[in-house]
Parts: structure tokens; sequence; C-alpha cells
């Protein structure tokens, strides 16, 4: 098991850290944004690929999803 930092967290790891933080865990097509609107380097995806029908168009869909997110 792993326990989740949840948001308020992960932006305070992304600011302070000495290192790029990557989104890991629960990241789906709708959440990528978030973690990178957080401040976020990217995301490690594994689940969101591999359980659905179409691997491929998970990760076409997951890219497609990072084109609209924009740096503060």
């Amino acid at each position: 098991g792993y326990d989740a930092m949840g948001t308020k967290r992960f932006k305070e790891l992304a600011e302070y850290a000495e290192m790029p933080a990557l989104g890991l865990g629960g990241i789906t097509e709708e959440r990528i944004g978030e973690v990178m609107g957080l401040g976020g380097a990217g995301s490690a995806v594994m689940g969101e690929v591999m359980r659905g029908p179409d691997p491929g168009g998970s990760a076409r869909r997951l890219i497609a999803a990072l084109s609209g997110v924009t740096s503060e």
C-alpha cells in the first residue's frame, strides 16, 4: 500500500524539492493536468493505460490532455 499525499502536499513538494517532482498513482486523463498545474515536472502512468481496452488510445488521450496545460 501507499499513502497519497494529496494536492496541497504535492504542490509543496514540487515547490521546494531540489529535483523534479513526478505524479505517481491515480493519474488519469482528467488529473494529469492538475498534477502539472501544481508544479509537477511530469507523471508516471501505468494503470490508466494498462487496464483499458485500448492502451494506445489511452496514451494518446493522456498526451493530448498535456497539450492543453499552460505554465503559470
